[in-house]
């Protein structure tokens, strides 16, 4: 009996300083929120530490993308809020800007044989990119759905046939589209794939497309669209 009294004795003072002490520890995490993070016993940075970094986070950078058939080139940068699309006629001259956008622009490509690019953005950062095709001093013309992803622009050697690969929200399956890049209104879908697939290569004839199926980033099969039929073989 008085071996089961020690134990139960020496039971409780053990488990007696838990709840205090848990308690006391609960009650000294701060928490606070910044943006949607929610951050416990995180210091908030001081404020010269904030300020010096800003020195390394807004910086101008600028990407070549193109070059038009002038010999002038296309680049993107952040002359305002959001990365746009500018002309530089000869080395050293002026930048002058094309698009406007109230977002960033992604990528500029110039269709072979023009004088008009297309430019891909998104909205908000979703990824979900759209195409616009544009001549330098012109508006912009889309040439996609909205709602939809698009990428992996290719060009036929004349110009007269863009094809990219789109997605559509709720589905891991892409499609091949095809739409001469000064008539938004000719946009079709050339091939309805399963999984990632996207166009590589165009002929010279324009009669055939050379497209991918990426099943995984150690296996890409290969497979000739015919434009005609809507065959992959």
């Amino acid at each position: 009996m008085r071996r089961f009294a020690l134990l139960a004795s020496l039971l409780l003072l053990s488990a007696a300083p838990a709840t205090p002490i848990l308690a006391q520890a609960a009650a000294q995490v701060e928490t606070r929120t910044v943006g949607t993070a929610r951050l416990e016993n995180v210091p908030p940075i001081p404020a010269d530490v904030q300020a010096s970094v800003q020195r390394y986070q807004n910086y101008r950078e600028t990407t070549f993308q193109d070059w038009l058939p002038d010999g002038s080139i296309l680049i993107t940068t952040r002359f305002g809020a959001t990365n746009q699309v500018h002309r530089v006629a000869a080395p050293g001259a002026a930048r002058v800007q094309l698009t406007f956008f109230d977002e960033p622009v992604a990528d500029a490509e110039v269709v072979p044989g023009t004088g008009r690019f297309i430019v891909e953005r998104d909205t908000g950062g979703d990824e979900w990119f759209q195409l616009y095709a544009m001549d330098v001093g012109a508006d912009a013309l889309q040439l996609t759905e909205p709602g939809t992803r698009n990428q992996q622009l290719v060009f036929s050697k004349n110009g007269r046939l863009a094809a990219w690969s789109r997605a559509t929200k709720g589905s891991g399956d892409y499609a091949i589209l095809v739409a001469d890049p000064a008539n938004a209104a000719s946009r079709r879908v050339a091939y309805q794939g399963t999984g990632n697939i996207s166009p590589a290569h165009s002929s010279a004839s324009n009669t055939r497309i050379l497209h991918q199926h990426n099943i995984s980033n150690r296996e890409t099969r290969l497979a000739l669209l015919d434009l005609s039929t809507g065959r992959a073989s």
